[in-house]
């Protein structure tokens, strides 16, 4: 909906309350960080695309036409779209984050915690919007959503502005893999998901045995919810 929209129109969707548009915004000044993204031409980089996908491979097999042009397009745009920002507009692209993540943006949310301090222009008085925020993805996670199952494992895992719980990590990261290997039949990383199986064994053994039934306790609700919420 929004990848070929201006940045003006981006910004005024934002203002407006859209917070997807912000979210979208936030990821589309993000990549003009990139480097030299700003300093060539469109037609000095578009072909320089094409260079770099043609020599691309994936498993032995070279990218199909389609999909060479679907990427170099997909490039065009994105430095159409850097050419008509400033580096203030970039350093400042944070802002689009948290107005995504307040409106109530799910993945903007799942983003103000797997990204906090990351952005050397956050603020200090943030603190209290992750935490609201974080409040937000974990019902998420208790109601099976697998990104916010996911990120609320890292954030119990690695102490993320609360300290580390070892019970809830298992929980949202056991209930994960289930989702992940029993639900998403088109599941294409199972390289990810041998190691997170592994990962997961380990952590079992940190526990102990109350600890573990109440870990297997939150996840069978966690997945009892999945299936209440699941679309029939």
């Amino acid at each position: 909906m929004y990848k070929n929209m201006s940045y003006s129109d981006m910004c005024l969707a934002a203002e407006a309350g859209e917070s997807e548009a912000a979210f979208a915004l936030w990821i589309k000044l993000g990549a003009c960080r990139l480097p030299d993204e700003r300093n060539k031409t469109i037609f000095q980089k578009e072909m320089e695309s094409l260079l770099d996908i043609r020599a691309t491979s994936i498993s032995g097999l070279a990218i199909s036409v389609e999909n060479r042009r679907k990427l170099v397009d997909l490039r065009k745009r994105r430095y159409e779209f850097c050419a008509t920002v400033t580096e203030q507009d970039i350093k400042n692209g944070g802002r689009w984050l948290y107005r995504a993540a307040i409106g109530g943006y799910l993945p903007a949310q799942i983003a103000v915690l797997m990204y906090r301090g990351t952005d050397p222009n956050a603020q200090t008085d943030e603190l209290s919007i992750q935490l609201q925020m974080m409040n937000a993805v974990e019902t998420a996670a208790f109601n099976g959503n697998r990104s916010a199952l996911w990120c609320m494992s890292a954030v119990y895992g690695q102490g993320l502005l609360v300290g580390e719980d070892a019970v809830k990590m298992y929980a949202f990261q056991a209930s994960f893999l289930e989702l992940a290997e029993g639900v998403d039949k088109n599941l294409n990383t199972p390289l990810f998901i041998t190691k997170l199986r592994d990962d997961l064994a380990n952590q079992a053994t940190l526990l102990n045995k109350d600890q573990f039934q109440k870990a297997e306790i939150m996840k069978r609700e966690i997945l009892s919810a999945y299936r209440r919420n699941a679309p029939s």
